[in-house]
């Protein structure tokens, strides 16, 4: 059975491994970027809080709206294609960034650097759709994000020792120098990779736009509904301990590492019975339930003995993050077996676009329902989960 845990784990030679590497080297790029951006901006730069959370905001809503033309020119021009020329502007983006000397140059080049960074995540999707059938998308896929998180890990280790060494415009310019040239290697890399052609039927007969699609478009709604699940874990989880829970303020931390550990190991085995709707289906049941019952644990870490508080923060953490593979793994079956092979880069868009939701309203949400409900505002939080994850049957049997 290890032995078996370990393989499915790894990538297979080919392609599954040429986009590990891919993956890895992204990731490794992106984990040096994030921990050291914003201190460059603020204490390097000069930029003020205000002036930096506005630009991340207009940069987020910039890559919302470009998700979907991105989508529909990765159809018509070739995925592989429009990665490889999203990897090469964001190897430009990386190094252009370290010469930012304004919150207008700030702004134009994080909006470049979101739009590439998210156009690549559901386009990967896309590319995964057009080289593998069946079960073996949703594998690989789960492989992927293992080694992606693998290499955001490592990348942020960098990124933390450089701020220790003490961040200054050379640092960050040797940081972002490393980050481009992974970026230009994964496109050097993506454009070989082979895609199965097309069935005649698929090319002649064009299926609906994926926006008209509605059963696609709720599906994708329901399951970005369960992506707030990232939101309790990075921001109601460190808002309870500080507020309401006994446990020290490290356990933030401890639920970090928990969660990237547990992440990296079972991602692969927590995507079993993926390759079926209705194994996807059941998947996203089980994830709601599994997320309303860290909301249980987490509201119960309020306990006033600081031991049996850190025991509730450790079980919810588990729980919330079990909910999270589940999630993934059900939302990347339903996905595939909804997308169209014709239209890949199409149909990804819009479920990726849909995931990106929870980032606008969930920060706020899931802060105005802790704070002021406390213990109700976590028992709401866990109906919700437990909706949005039986609401997918009959989404799914739906006609489109």
């Amino acid at each position: 059975m290890l032995l078996r845990w370990i393989s499915d784990l790894t990538p297979e030679p080919g392609e599954p491994r040429r986009l590990a590497v891919i993956s890895l080297l992204q990731a490794f790029g992106a984990g040096m970027f994030g921990p050291t951006s914003v201190i460059f901006l603020a204490k390097v730069v000069g930029l003020s809080a205000t002036q930096i959370g506005l630009g991340l905001s207009v940069a987020g809503a910039a890559g919302f709206l470009a998700s979907f033309p991105m989508g529909h020119l990765a159809d018509r021009l070739g995925v592989t294609r429009v990665m490889g020329w999203s990897y090469g502007l964001l190897a430009l983006s990386f190094v252009a960034y370290a010469m930012t000397g304004g919150v207008l140059v700030f702004v134009v080049l994080a909006c470049a650097i979101t739009v590439l960074e998210g156009a690549l995540g559901f386009l990967r999707g896309a590319l995964i759709h057009r080289c593998f059938t069946g079960g073996q998308r949703v594998k690989v896929r789960a492989q992927l994000r293992s080694v992606f998180n693998l290499g955001v890990a490592a990348g942020s280790m960098a990124g933390t020792v450089a701020l220790a060494i003490g961040l200054n415009r050379t640092v960050f310019a040797v940081l972002m120098l490393s980050a481009a040239a992974m970026q230009a290697v994964c496109a050097s890399l993506v454009v070989k990779v082979p895609l199965m052609d097309l069935s005649p039927s698929a090319k002649t007969q064009a299926p609906k736009a994926a926006l008209r699609d509605r059963r696609f478009v709720l599906v994708a709604l329901a399951n970005a509904g369960l992506e707030l699940s990232q939101v309790v874990l990075m921001v109601g989880i460190p808002i309870w301990i500080l507020r309401e829970s006994t446990a020290p303020p490290l356990m933030n931390a401890v639920i970090l590492t928990i969660n990237t550990v547990v992440v990296l190991l079972f991602q692969v085995a927590l995507s079993k019975g993926s390759d079926t709707l209705a194994g996807c289906v059941r998947l996203q049941r089980n994830a709601g339930i599994s997320l309303a019952l860290s909301c249980v644990a987490l509201a119960l870490s309020a306990v006033t003995h600081q031991v049996l508080a850190i025991a509730a923060l450790v079980a919810g953490a588990i729980l919330l993050t079990v909910g999270e593979l589940l999630q993934a793994a059900g939302g990347w079956g339903i996905s595939h077996e909804l997308t169209p092979s014709s239209r890949a880069g199409e149909y990804q868009s819009v479920f990726g676009a849909a995931r990106a939701l929870p980032a606008f309203v969930g920060p706020a949400l899931v802060t105005f329902l802790l704070t002021e409900g406390r213990f109700a505002g976590w028992a709401l939080l866990a109906l919700l989960f437990v909706a949005l994850g039986l609401v997918h049957r009959p989404i799914v049997a739906r006609e489109s």
